[in-house]
């Protein structure tokens, strides 16, 4: 017969050899998911600033009403940089419209540019 020192003594041996791993297992994923995330964030933002840098540099280099040559030369940049798969042309729209908000964004497929009013 167990007496009430032994019950506690197998309560805390069992709390040490199985709860207490497991906590530390689902302590160790949320922090790993935590991680990966703030990771992405910085990732994200990275990328944000290169597509801004180059929609500029774009600018720059071709001058008002040439959307169609800044798009090619976004585009063949991001490749380049292997960063084409990550970004769409809606991407690169949006950051038009982020840097120059007044600007009419680049042509459509009929080439044509839609008003950014």
């Amino acid at each position: 017969m167990m007496v009430g020192g032994e019950i506690v003594q197998n309560i805390g041996r069992w709390l040490v050899e199985i709860v207490l791993p497991g906590l530390g297992t689902l302590l160790l994923a949320a922090l790993w998911a935590l991680a990966r995330r703030y990771i992405q964030r910085i990732d994200d933002a990275r990328i944000r600033e290169i597509l801004e840098e180059l929609v500029r540099a774009a600018e720059q280099m071709f001058g008002v009403g040439e959307g169609a040559e800044k798009l090619t030369y976004v585009s063949k940049e991001l490749k380049r940089r292997g960063l084409d798969g990550r970004l769409t042309r809606v991407d690169i729209e949006a950051a038009v419209n982020r840097t120059f908000p007044r600007f009419d964004v680049w042509p459509d497929a009929e080439g044509e540019g839609s008003s950014a009013e």
